[in-house]
């Protein structure tokens, strides 16, 4: 599986829609993921990536099958934080960009009516 796939599949967890609509952005999930300690990601790794079973995982791990859902939902929980979060979606991305755009160019025109009066 890519990363583009496995991007979109936590994405889809995270956000709790069936598909992402091309919204997801690959290198921020990566980088949210690279958040998480690592067992956090070796367990959504294997889960999610890979797709193997909770109890697949607990056997390779050392952990009950429980203790693995545990850390999936924790993990994912983390992943909803919006200092997490916010990187991940596109739209979001491009909202903010827009954002900032507009700011700056208001900055420009309070300069460039300041300019004037110092003349």
């Amino acid at each position: 599986m890519t990363d583009q796939e496995y991007a979109a599949r936590i994405y889809r967890r995270v956000f709790h829609v069936g598909d992402d609509g091309g919204d997801a952005y690959t290198r921020g999930i990566m980088q949210a993921l690279d958040t998480l300690c690592p067992r956090e990601q070796i367990v959504l790794s294997s889960y999610y990536r890979h797709g193997k079973t909770q109890e697949q995982i607990g056997k390779e791990i050392g952990l009950a099958r429980a203790s693995v859902g545990h850390i999936v939902q924790k993990a994912i929980l983390k992943l909803r934080h919006p200092s997490r979060s916010r990187n991940m979606s596109m739209a979001k991305i491009e909202a903010d960009r827009d954002m900032y755009r507009q700011e700056l160019r208001a900055a420009n025109i309070r300069i460039s009516e300041l300019s004037r009066f110092a003349e």
